[in-house]
């Protein structure tokens, strides 16, 4: 049970830098999804939904541009840069 609190709370520390204008609906339906779910007993069923929690986190993080630690990460794409004369 900690570990979901805990996750949740990354989740939505990271969903706040969400780069669309839909950041305030991605929230919502994450706080939702949570709460529907916040009763659940049996262990097997919460496992599985923490690891859903986890890859969704990972996801969210890549989408915003973060790495798995929640740093920025900066990527350095050389067909990107200008010919060289």
């Amino acid at each position: 049970m900690a570990e979901a609190r805990a996750l949740y709370h990354q989740i939505m520390r990271t969903a706040r830098s969400y780069p669309s204008v839909k950041r305030d609906k991605v929230i919502a339906s994450i706080r939702d999804e949570f709460r529907e779910n916040m009763r659940e007993a049996d262990p097997a069923k919460v496992e599985k939904m923490v690891a859903e929690a986890r890859e969704g986190l990972a996801a969210l993080r890549q989408q915003c541009g973060l790495n798995v630690s929640g740093d920025i990460s900066y990527a350095y794409d050389a067909a990107l840069q200008p010919p060289k004369r």
